[in-house]
């Protein structure tokens, strides 16, 4: 295992996402990354299912408001709960469930005022939405105003602000305009062809940073950059190094995931430190 950089007790997160029993996507790839770095994670499922919809059907049991309420205020009411320090919101089936975890990071947060919350608005890619339109709008009224750091793709971000992005600038622009946090955009727009590129607004500064460009159908790459950008950000690290380290290991991942011939990220077998992965195909430059 990765040793605790910070050198100290193991920091805790608590991740609410949906979980898969086989695969990896959602709480597993967030589980998997963050013990990897070192530190602890609560994981409270919003729905359950044998694997992720592109390896086909599957009985999907979705957490009732009901239960995930009783979860929520189990987790509330405890002592333990002064354990936590980050939280990190993923994907959700109904507005109530939303409303439910607005509430419990609410009160994590009145128990730990420096506990961090960062908003992973799962809602959708390039194909279009896959949650409902009332889970979508829940994310963007009751989460993103409490969140300390956001991490939408594009497609989210522009559902979020309600317009079409066609450069980097529009979409900066947009983030200032409406926003406070830092913002870690996935699927940003390359400067270069044949490249991939992700946008990193600290507040300050605006970096990107772009790997090639390899033709995949896997997911969970989003849930891997939440883990490494909250990682990052809690032992401090500046912007561009934050940004560069996180591109890094997901490319370094499906790179690893293409060699092996696999139908879900290679997570296990990976043969690269997660902290600190290879960095000669990530390309930095500072926008603004």
């Amino acid at each position: 295992m990765d040793k605790n950089k910070a050198g100290k007790k193991a920091k805790t997160v608590l991740v609410i996402s949906s979980q898969v029993m086989r695969g990896a996507v959602g709480n597993r790839v967030n589980i998997y990354v963050l013990e990897r770095l070192g530190l602890s994670v609560w994981a409270m499922p919003t729905t359950i299912m044998p694997w992720q919809p592109r390896q086909g059907v599957s009985h999907k049991l979705a957490v009732a408001a009901g239960d995930f309420a009783a979860f929520a205020a189990d987790i509330a009411a405890s002592p333990k709960a002064l354990e936590i320090d980050a939280v990190i919101s993923g994907y959700f089936v109904s507005p109530e469930q939303v409303e439910i975890a607005a509430d419990l990071i609410k009160k994590l947060k009145q128990k730990r005022p420096d506990c961090l919350f960062l908003c992973d608005p799962i809602m959708g890619n390039e194909n279009g939405p896959y949650v409902l339109p009332s889970v979508m709008q829940a994310v963007g009224e009751k989460l993103l105003p409490p969140a300390d750091l956001v991490k939408p793709n594009r497609n989210e971000l522009e559902w979020l602000c309600g317009e079409e992005f066609h450069d980097n600038a529009a979409l900066v622009t947009a983030i200032k305009a409406r926003f406070h946090q830092p913002f870690f955009v996935s699927s940003a727009f390359p400067q270069a062809a044949q490249a991939m590129g992700n946008l990193y607004y600290d507040g300050e500064q605006v970096w990107l940073a772009e790997h090639p460009a390899q033709a995949t159908q896997l997911n969970g790459f989003g849930d891997i950059i939440a883990s490494l950008f909250l990682y990052h950000y809690m032992r401090g690290a500046k912007a561009p190094e934050l940004l560069q380290k996180t591109c890094a290991a997901v490319y370094a991942c499906l790179s690893w995931t293409k060699r092996c011939g696999a139908d879900e990220l290679a997570l296990a077998s990976a043969p690269f430190d997660w902290a600190a992965p290879p960095l000669a195909k990530i390309k930095l430059a500072r926008l603004a």
